[in-house]
């Protein structure tokens, strides 16, 4: 059951963040190649996130999107993170 939990906290933080219009998705911007915002073809997007295993990368990462903040994104990640 919790890992079906954690599929479902995963599949919902993935949806909120690619619903994001793309020009406050391009302010993930990172310094490894093929990371960060990935918006190369019509029908393919990636959205690369550098240790997503801590929890001050997924806040960070919250703020940038939505500067007022997401707690429906971060309790995802944080389900994900910690279960």
């Amino acid at each position: 059951m919790m890992k079906y939990l954690v599929n479902v906290a995963m599949q919902i933080a993935s949806q909120i963040l690619f619903n994001l219009p793309t020009e406050v998705k391009a302010l993930n911007i990172l310094d490894t190649p093929y990371s960060g915002q990935q918006a190369m073809l019509p029908l393919y997007e990636s959205l690369g996130i550098e240790d997503v295993t801590t929890a001050e990368v997924v806040e960070s990462l919250t703020k940038l999107m939505w500067p007022s903040g997401n707690q429906r994104f971060w309790y995802g990640f944080f389900f994900f993170l910690f279960f």
